[in-house]
């Protein structure tokens, strides 16, 4: 059986991906195959797109994408936990980008509840950082205070919404009105343009000159240069 994937030529721009037409696999004794309802969109695509991260496997065609919902169409000899026709949602390094997609089964999670699958792909990678950033990274509690930096992207969105329902003050900051008013409907309590204000002076103020408890930086070099006073 036949199946369209969208197959990478070269490490380099999105212009190196097309579609082309090839086998639906069959799993590996510990991988599941799911027929994708959905593929989610993540940054983290363009890092192996480009070759920035390593390419995790040796296959002939390389797919991209990591994160998607379906039904699994096949399990491996050694899968106990998921059956034929299971719907799951899965995260993978690449290889979502497929109708068919094969992965380890100990990446996906079976969906025992009523939710839309396009909710469930925007949602369950990032979901996933969310929670490690907000339970292990830190462990975050009620009247902790915070502060995100690109609060208006996915995960940023997420911290908001997460951080306010744990009880922390959330400080989020984002480049522009139209960013800082989507960073304040995810439910920052404070969201500071930095490309208007400094950031610094503004959490200062913000915080009675008591800082933050804890600060999720993603940004990085811009963030240490205004920090630091650089141009």
């Amino acid at each position: 059986m036949k199946q369209r994937v969208v197959s990478l030529s070269d490490f380099g721009p999105a212009e190196n991906m097309s579609l082309i037409e090839t086998d639906v696999p069959t799993p590996g004794s510990s991988q599941i195959v799911v027929k994708n309802n959905a593929i989610g969109l993540n940054y983290l695509d363009t890092y192996f797109r480009s070759g920035l991260y390593p390419w995790p496997n040796n296959n002939d065609i390389k797919i991209p994408g990591s994160e998607g919902v379906g039904y699994i169409h096949a399990v491996g000899s050694d899968v106990s936990d998921f059956k034929e026709g299971d719907r799951v949602s899965y995260v993978t390094p690449v290889g979502a980008y497929a109708e068919y997609a094969v992965i380890n089964a100990a990446h996906a999670a079976k969906i025992n509840v009523e939710v839309e699958d396009h909710d469930v792909v925007a949602c369950t990678l990032k979901g996933l950082t969310t929670h490690y950033l907000l339970h292990l990274t830190t462990k975050v509690t009620p009247g902790m205070t915070t502060l995100v930096h690109a609060a208006a992207g996915g995960v940023g969105q997420l911290m908001g919404q997460w951080g306010k329902e744990i009880g922390a003050t959330m400080i989020g900051t984002a480049g522009g009105p139209d960013k800082v008013a989507t960073a304040l409907e995810a439910g920052y309590d404070h969201v500071i343009d930095y490309k208007k204000d400094n950031f610094v002076d503004e959490v200062m103020k913000i915080t009675n000159n008591q800082k933050c408890d804890v600060v999720y930086d993603s940004v990085a070099k811009d963030v240490f240069s205004r920090i630091n006073g650089l141009p």
